[in-house]
């Protein structure tokens, strides 16, 4: 399942539900909880976080900015320790 999200568009959905969720606190945590569970795949994590296509930590980081919820910056952290 995990190459797959990056080669037929997940990633690019992924970012895309991150930069359109605005305030939406349980699209930002469910988008971050998935993210969360593909850091645990080498090879999507290579491909997700490796490369500046897709933004995905420039995101978070903006997340993390403007949104202070403990449960978003508790996952946030979480796909940080595991890249």
């Amino acid at each position: 399942f995990g190459p797959i999200v990056p080669e037929y568009g997940g990633a690019a959905y992924l970012t895309e539900c991150l930069s359109k969720s605005g305030n939406d606190i349980q699209l930002i945590y469910y988008t971050l909880l998935n993210i969360w569970m593909l850091s645990f795949l080498t090879e999507t994590t290579e491909k997700l976080f490796g490369s500046s296509k897709f933004g995905i930590i420039k995101h978070v980081c903006d997340i993390l900015q403007k949104v202070s919820r403990e449960k978003i910056t508790r996952v946030a952290f979480m796909i940080f320790k595991n890249i």
